[in-house]
């Protein structure tokens, strides 16, 4: 297994947007959450989880599929999913967003592990 660095982000009063509806997403979420950010979800479905964060507040959750756009504004964005031809389809939005870039101060996709889970994360401006 391939050595990685250890990565901690400041999402406090940003948008976080979790795309998928399961126990997963909801763990996804809560942390998320729980650090400061403004989390969004997106699936047409929600666990009992995603359901009681939405009631408290912790989240909002938006009832529909995943599109091309979904991730504007977004400064951290989490795939939570399972369904390989969603994960298709959002691997090659983010592809297509990030364009190429020269500074190293503007971000670039990246895989990052985090718990015992896979996650994309992708900084937008």
């Amino acid at each position: 297994m391939p050595k990685y660095y250890p990565v901690m982000l400041d999402v406090r009063g940003r948008l976080a947007i979790v795309v998928g509806g399961d126990r997963v997403a909801a763990e996804k979420a809560a942390a998320l959450s729980a650090s400061g950010a403004h989390v969004s979800v997106i699936h047409p479905t929600f666990c009992d989880e995603l359901l009681r964060q939405a009631e408290y507040q912790r989240v909002t959750l938006l009832r529909k599929a995943y599109e091309p756009g979904d991730l504007a504004g977004a400064f951290v964005v989490v795939a939570a999913t399972n369904d390989a031809q969603l994960v298709e389809i959002y691997e090659k939005t983010v592809s297509l967003t990030s364009g190429v870039t020269t500074s190293s101060a503007t971000s670039s996709l990246r895989t990052y592990w985090h718990g015992s889970s896979r996650s994309t994360w992708r900084r937008l401006r």
